[in-house]
């Protein structure tokens, strides 16, 4: 289970810096919505591995950022995804917290974990979406292309 999980550890910042090295290319003409949904990204990883970590969030889930802060998010949460996906870490430990709504809900650090990875994904491919919609070619973030 942990190895499964620092592979993904592992693709999620591969896949984040793919995006990062196209966007400082593209410069200005990185099209808003895309900007955003990278935002997006590392804002709800924050999110959740401040969760986790127990350490309160600065960030929203939909706040917008500059590329660097958007690197650097990345680069915190990498750090805190490899200690939890290699260190003695009790996955099944239970994480009780609340949305943004105020819900109280629990869950295991494991399925905290496999969100992230999944919902990364997801508007990753969302991103890429939008790029394309603009009339630009997406850096390709699928996971078989990182394991080759």
């Amino acid at each position: 289970m942990k190895s499964l999980l620092h592979q993904l550890t592992l693709y999620n910042d591969w896949a984040n810096q793919k995006i990062f090295s196209q966007f400082s290319q593209l410069q200005d003409k990185v099209p808003a919505a895309s900007m955003h949904l990278l935002c997006h990204v590392l804002n709800s990883q924050t999110v959740w591995l401040g969760r986790i970590t127990g350490k309160q969030s600065a960030v929203r889930p939909w706040d917008d950022h500059s590329l660097d802060v958007c690197r650097e998010m990345q680069q915190q949460g990498h750090e805190i995804l490899k200690n939890l996906t290699t260190a003695e870490v009790n996955l099944e430990q239970l994480i009780s917290y609340k949305t943004f709504n105020g819900l109280p809900f629990e869950n295991t650090i494991y399925d905290i974990l496999v969100h992230v990875f999944n919902h990364s994904t997801y508007h990753r491919a969302q991103l890429a979406q939008d790029m394309r919609k603009n009339g630009l070619e997406p850096i390709n973030t699928d996971y078989i292309t990182f394991v080759r």
